[in-house]
């Protein structure tokens, strides 16, 4: 059998660029270590069939997808992981347009909402798009991505023991890439570079469940070389993990069944007329209730409405005269007659 399956994209969330090709990526700062995170909750149970991470491996030193909360088992988005963020503003705009006017901000009369909401409409994971969103490790009492990661797998150790000790799940982790570095080989007297598949711990996930990405970004001005130091262009990244699932719920089964998809888009692009539809069936159940109650079908026989236990009330009996009924009454004797 054929079995559906189903996308499902977990990721860093990318922020808006000024360029269509940007977008999508968030910035990674040049001369400093740098940390990212973030927490997904699962929308439907899958089962992970097949999956491919995607990032600028050369400038990511390590990644770690945890089973939980990043915020109760790392302390994520409190005090040292506190990260820095820069709106998105009007500067930053681009439709990708050939606009002979230059200026996309234009047709919106300087409405940045308004200009988000049109040229992006698939929503974000954020309130409202950043330009910049991550931690610059240098500014942090760690210091360095060795102080970062010590720190948060001592944190990771603490919130399982904890775990155990009161019967409660802990925080497995479902990947750790490594640093590319690690894969290389010399073929031919050139270097190679390899990544093994990176077989996940866990497989199979319920909705509700939650998924905690930390993504960490390493130094790297030797790549760019002497460029780096006056270069105002940003480098810029993606951690994105393209899953392909086996749905285990039957609502979302169904949805991707033919008959249910044929619902949704009926539901979603004739909405008056699937109303309509749904109404008129409502109202023909309701007829076919009245008639059969209005016929004597549906008097009740038994129960608090009922007049008596034994008598019947079709329209068939109407017109018999009513006859007493004679109850059997025991007697209790104490065993004789």
């Amino acid at each position: 059998a054929v079995e559906r399956t189903i996308p499902f994209v977990p990721m860093i969330p990318g922020l808006h660029g000024k360029m269509p090709a940007l977008a999508g990526t968030y910035i990674v700062p040049k001369h400093t270590d740098s940390l990212v995170w973030c927490t997904i909750e699962l929308p439907y149970s899958v089962e992970f069939l097949w999956w491919k991470w995607h990032t600028h491996y050369y400038y990511t030193n390590e990644v770690w997808f945890v089973e939980g909360d990043g915020h109760e088992i790392f302390g994520l988005d409190a005090d040292p992981y506190i990260i820095h963020t820069t709106p998105f503003t009007q500067e930053d705009v681009s439709d990708g347009r050939r606009d002979p006017t230059g200026d996309p901000m234009k047709e919106f009369h300087g409405d940045i909402e308004a200009y988000v909401e049109a040229r992006f409409p698939i929503p974000t994971t954020w309130e409202f798009p950043y330009n910049e969103r991550y931690l610059d490790l240098a500014s942090t009492p760690l210091k360095t991505m060795e102080g970062a990661k010590a720190d948060l797998l001592e944190r990771h150790r603490a919130y399982n023991a904890k775990q155990l000790a009161a019967g409660g799940k802990t925080a497995d982790f479902i990947y750790r890439l490594g640093d590319i570095e690690e894969f290389h080989s010399e073929v031919g007297g050139r270097m190679w570079t390899h990544r093994p598949f990176t077989k996940p711990a866990n497989s199979v996930f319920h909705k509700g469940d939650k998924i905690t990405i930390v993504a960490f970004h390493r130094n790297t001005p030797y790549l760019c070389g002497d460029t780096c130091e006056g270069s105002k262009q940003p480098i810029r990244q993606h951690i994105i993990d393209v899953v392909t699932c086996r749905p285990l719920d039957s609502d979302t089964v169904f949805a991707l069944s033919p008959t249910g998809t044929r619902l949704i888009y009926y539901a979603k692009y004739y909405t008056v007329t699937c109303g309509l539809f749904v109404l008129s069936i409502l109202a023909a159940f309701g007829y076919v209730v009245y008639t059969l109650f209005s016929r004597g079908k549906c008097t009740p026989t038994s129960g608090p409405c009922a007049q008596s236990s034994y008598k019947s009330y079709s329209k068939l009996h109407l017109d018999e005269p009513e006859e007493d009924v004679e109850m059997p009454v025991k007697m209790a004797t104490n065993g004789h007659r």
